[in-house]
């Protein structure tokens, strides 16, 4: 990984090889500005709250100035001597470019995917309700069958539906959390489950008092609903 140190005015003091190699075209930069190598508002804004607060930050480093198309995960932690004569920052250097490549590609399969299923399952459950609207003219040992079809087309609709909608949360360069009720984010995926299954009979029981969580409702929600309908 591409490492250097910096004094708290962004003067380099230390870069590796592998630094050297991506960012100063393999020449050492030592001694030389940070922003004189890698002029970008996010890193400049990190750097100074780093020096300032003291707390280790981790980021994505995107839009690159000396390649718009690539992408780094960056750590920048505070650094130290001993008698706190030296005061500086370590910056480490993920790059992460092959890796949002592959999930862009991955989350635009799923998309296209679900796109196309979807829009024949919509055609079967239209046709089922049809049927099931002439229910008269319908065989009693046939209407389970028709049931079963329409219960299960919407089972795969709703399915597509949240591989569509966790594949555009995917997407997101972050996610957005923020601090939720975990007895009504469990309480949200029973109702859930239940709605999607009529018949489905599940007593949800929180022998705990309620608690607060940071994360990301939907994917949460997501979380326990899998565990709730593996569990029924």
């Amino acid at each position: 990984f591409p490492v250097t140190i910096w004094t708290s005015k962004q003067t380099i003091l230390f870069s590796n090889t592998a630094f050297n190699r991506r960012f100063y075209n393999h020449r050492p930069a030592v001694q030389l500005k940070l922003w004189s190598i890698i002029d970008h508002d996010t890193l400049t804004k990190a750097f100074q709250e780093v020096v300032e607060t003291q707390v280790h930050k981790e980021f994505h480093l995107l839009d690159f100035p000396l390649n718009p198309k690539a992408s780094f995960h960056l750590t920048i932690a505070p650094l130290q001597s001993s008698h706190a004569s030296f005061k500086g920052v370590i910056g480490i250097f993920n790059d992460i470019t092959e890796a949002r490549k592959l999930a862009q590609m991955r989350s635009d399969f799923v998309a296209n995917v679900s796109h196309e299923l979807r829009t024949p399952l919509t055609t079967i459950k239209g046709s089922v309700q049809i049927l099931k609207n002439q229910k008269n003219r319908i065989p009693n040992d046939l209407a389970d069958f028709v049931f079963k079809i329409s219960e299960n087309a919407e089972r795969m609709i709703t399915l597509f539906n949240e591989l569509l909608e966790l594949s555009t949360i995917e997407s997101q360069s972050s996610l957005k959390k923020e601090t939720l009720s975990l007895k009504e984010i469990l309480t949200n995926a029973h109702h859930q489950v239940l709605s999607r299954d009529w018949g489905k009979k599940m007593n949800l029981m929180l022998p705990f008092e309620d608690c607060e969580i940071f994360a990301h409702k939907k994917l949460m929600e997501q979380v326990f609903i899998n565990l709730l309908m593996m569990l029924s």
